[in-house]
């Protein structure tokens, strides 16, 4: 589901935003 979400959110939004969702995602991992 992580995956996906973060598929439709690089689709939709900056470049910068995306690499703002990917760190956020992995700290939740951590």
């Amino acid at each position: 589901l992580g995956r996906i979400c973060l598929d439709i959110l690089k689709d939709k939004w900056s470049p910068a935003l995306q690499i703002r969702t990917v760190l956020l995602s992995i700290q939740a991992l951590l």
